[in-house]
């Protein structure tokens, strides 16, 4: 079996998501995952539960749309 080079693969992703995100800047979305997790559960965040995480990250999330003029739907 034969691996698709990067830009196959980008191609197939692209058109089936519309966007490609390349592999190196994957891993960088990942460590910025991982940091934003790291404050929502730190140690001084004791009240801190998962529900009230996602009304955090709900919060966030609006306000990128917001900015990038998306409608919630």
């Amino acid at each position: 079996m034969r691996l698709p080079g990067i830009n196959e693969e980008a191609l197939e992703v692209t058109k089936r998501t519309g966007y490609y995100i390349h592999p190196y800047e994957w891993s960088e979305m990942m460590k910025m995952a991982a940091r934003i997790a790291g404050i929502l559960i730190a140690p001084a965040a004791t009240t801190m539960t998962y529900r009230r995480a996602l009304i955090i990250l709900d919060m966030v999330s609006g306000t990128i749309k917001e900015m990038l003029g998306e409608k919630e739907g």
